[in-house]
């Protein structure tokens, strides 16, 4: 049972990770076009 929350919670985090990193880099490339155009 506590193994099977664990990698609940390690999926979960790597989903945040995943999905705040797209955010972050969508974010970057966003300021770079404003920059750039």
């Amino acid at each position: 049972m506590i193994g099977k929350d664990d990698a609940d919670i390690k999926r979960k985090a790597w989903l945040c990770v995943f999905i705040g990193c797209g955010v972050f880099w969508l974010a970057v490339a966003a300021v770079i076009y404003w920059l750039f155009i």
